[in-house]
């Protein structure tokens, strides 16, 4: 369960049931908090003391903002990679594309 803290965002349901983002400046107990509200407009911010927890209808309250996760694409396949063999006469023994087929010695 989330608790408020001093810096956390959170989001403040105005008046009219916008939704504006808020800073956290001073915590009161688990569902009453002071905010700082960050308007979009050219206006000051805003700033509301003793702000209740409260759903995102009830205006005037603020609530923990709704983080959508994003679907998880299905994963590709995995290629098996096998590295290069280094023999001690310096010969580089190279995987082979074709499992049936005999490994080719190339010199280094």
């Amino acid at each position: 369960m989330n608790k408020p803290a001093i810096g956390r965002i959170v989001i403040f349901t105005t008046a009219e049931g916008t939704h504006l983002a808020a800073v956290v400046t001073n915590v009161w107990g688990p569902d009453c908090v002071n905010l700082k509200v960050h308007r979009d407009e050219d206006l000051a911010d805003l700033f509301v003391s003793s702000a209740v927890l409260g759903t995102p209808t009830q205006p005037l309250t603020w609530h923990w903002p709704i983080i959508e996760k994003p679907a998880v694409a299905a994963a590709a396949p995995r290629q098996q990679v096998t590295a290069p063999i280094v023999t001690a006469d310096a010969q580089v023994t190279l995987p082979a594309t074709d499992p049936t087929a005999p490994p080719a010695n190339n010199p280094a």
